[in-house]
């Protein structure tokens, strides 16, 4: 698990060598006179068990990167410097006789769980979520232990860390909105320059925002298509949006359709019907790109699965999920937010 913590570093400096360094107020490594860059990501090396009593956030002990303190290991809180598309990631592992469910809170309220009923195997599997998240500046974030004895979150497994969490701001969104500027700007006796709506577009005039993160909150059955070939695959679709800069993804479709050509980062997790199989399929302009297969379809274990990859695409290319149309195979999901595809473009070409 360490890899994962290791893999989020490593995109970091990516993403800020592939825009060529150039300044997002904030996003992609930039430079911001304000909050500079804005990332985190931090793990937890002891077994954290849970309890009847309502659970505060999970705290964790060993940090990998904390760029601009706004991540309290203590607390295990994150508050937000400025408001703007951050992207968030948190995985977690079972130990034996325990369920394991992390929450993902904002401002005390569940935005996504991670969940793993495989608890009564010998060596439980890590697993792994993620979404992009729009934030406005002070709103805090953090992990939640399930209320319950029964629940727990492992520590480092063989010198590797399992339970980690991770964020980076994208894009800065907060200069979009003058009107909210303007009245923090006239509570301050600072006489330093105001920003204005035209210093923040002479900032990003080469730049175009696109990012999307959507989930759907409910269960996806194959063979259950009506009015049309049941051979045809069933595109997931979604119910809740978390963030859809530049629009491009059509909820109700499920469609992502490339607003412009470049290198866009895709990523999704789903989770696993118990007594079912999954399949899921990254789809680009009708061809199959990626798939995630699980085929046990004895196992009565909730789990969840995730993937991700970089793209190349054309404006106007168009990127979704399918599943197999039959009765065998069926993907998890409920208010937990257990389907999630995220999405963000790297650096327009």
């Amino acid at each position: 698990m360490f890899i994962l913590s290791s893999v989020f570093v490593t995109e970091c400096r990516a993403l800020a060598s592939a825009v060529g360094g150039r300044d997002f107020s904030g996003g992609f490594g930039g430079n911001s006179t304000d909050v500079g860059v804005v990332a985190f990501s931090v793990a937890r090396t002891r077994v954290l068990k849970g309890h009847k009593q309502t659970q505060s956030s999970v705290p964790f002990d060993h940090e990998f990167v904390n760029t601009g303190g706004h991540f309290d290991l203590k607390s295990g809180v994150f508050t937000a410097p400025l408001s703007g598309a951050y992207e968030i990631s948190f995985s977690g592992g079972a130990i034996p006789h325990r369920k394991m469910s992390l929450l993902l809170m904002k401002n005390n309220f569940e935005v996504q769980t991670l969940a793993y009923d495989g608890h009564s195997r010998g060596n439980p599997r890590g697993q792994h979520q993620s979404l992009i998240l729009q934030l406005e500046e002070t709103d805090r974030i953090w992990l939640k232990l399930a209320d319950s004895r029964g629940y727990a979150v492992s520590g480092t497994r063989s010198g590797s860390y399992v339970t980690s969490f991770s964020g980076h701001l994208l894009q800065a969104t907060e200069m979009n909105d003058v009107i909210k500027r303007k009245k923090r700007r006239k509570r301050r006796t600072s006489r330093t320059r105001r920003i204005t709506r035209r210093d923040y577009d002479d900032t990003n005039q080469s730049r175009t925002m696109v990012a999307f993160s959507a989930a759907c909150r409910r269960s996806v059955f194959g063979g259950e298509s009506t009015g049309k070939d049941p051979s045809h695959d069933v595109t997931l679709t979604y119910d809740k949006i978390f963030v859809n800069l530049g629009n491009a993804l059509d909820a109700k479709t499920g469609v992502f359709t490339a607003p412009a050509s470049g290198v866009y980062f895709f990523s999704f997790t789903v989770g696993k019907f118990p007594k079912k199989k999954l399949s899921v399929s990254l789809m680009k302009n009708d061809n199959l790109f990626q798939v995630m297969a699980y085929n046990e379809g004895n196992s009565r274990f909730r789990e969840m699965q995730s993937q991700s990859v970089m793209l190349q695409l054309l404006s106007g290319d168009t990127v979704w999920l399918k599943t197999y149309n039959s009765k065998e195979y069926a993907v998890y999901s409920n208010l937990g937010s257990y389907i999630t595809f995220s999405g963000y473009l790297v650096a327009p070409l």
